[in-house]
């Protein structure tokens, strides 16, 4: 299981999920598969949020909860500061009334993480049959190479609430949704306690 951290943490905001963002990873992973299956591995990519405070908490809290089972493995990439610019004369936008310069943050290195470890998982036979939960067609290219050289490997899609992307979907082996009873059923415990007897609770903002 490849799951894009941010592509299903937007696409369910945008369906008005957020009640089900104390998702227990592990589970909602086997939520996704056919009878008969087994989940062999699962692999988390997101980045570090770099701000504000709040979201940086609810955001560590989350993982954290997630951390204490060994089978889900956090890859990370990381967020890009850039300011944005005119397409013509590269002069940065400004703010007419107060003169800000126009900035913005984009997450970086999750698509080439994720086509990367699916490609190197494929060849190392490390499973039979991969789900990504994802809907950026940047990952075109990774499946359709799995596809073409390993054509026993099946590769399925799991679009995250409100997304789909048709080439992804040519390019799969299937295609499913994921609905709100994928999410519902997959909630951590609130708390979730640590060997140590230390508490990790839901963020409020999320209930």
């Amino acid at each position: 299981m490849y799951i894009d951290g941010f592509n299903l943490y937007f696409g369910m905001v945008e369906k008005g999920f957020r009640k089900y963002l104390w998702l227990d990873v592990k589970r909602f992973a086997r939520s996704l598969l056919s009878s008969g299956q087994h989940l062999a591995h699962t692999k988390y990519f997101t980045s570090r949020v770099s701000g504000p405070p709040d979201k940086q908490a609810r955001q560590t809290a989350v993982i954290e909860a997630n951390e204490l089972s060994t089978d889900v493995k956090y890859l990370f990439g990381n967020y890009k500061q850039s300011t944005e610019q005119c397409n013509r004369c590269a002069v940065p936008f400004r703010c007419p009334s107060c003169g800000t310069v126009y900035t913005k943050v984009q997450e970086k290195k999750t698509d080439v993480n994720i086509a990367t470890e699916l490609l190197c998982d494929a060849f190392r036979n490390e499973f039979d049959a991969a789900y990504i939960v994802s809907a950026d067609m940047d990952l075109f290219p990774a499946i359709k190479a799995v596809k073409e050289f390993l054509p026993d490997k099946m590769v399925n899609i799991a679009f995250p609430p409100g997304r789909y992307t048709a080439g992804l979907k040519s390019a799969a082996f299937t295609h499913i949704f994921v609905g709100e009873t994928h999410l519902a059923a997959s909630q951590l415990p609130d708390p979730v306690v640590k060997p140590d007897g230390y508490q990790i609770r839901k963020p409020v903002s999320w209930a």
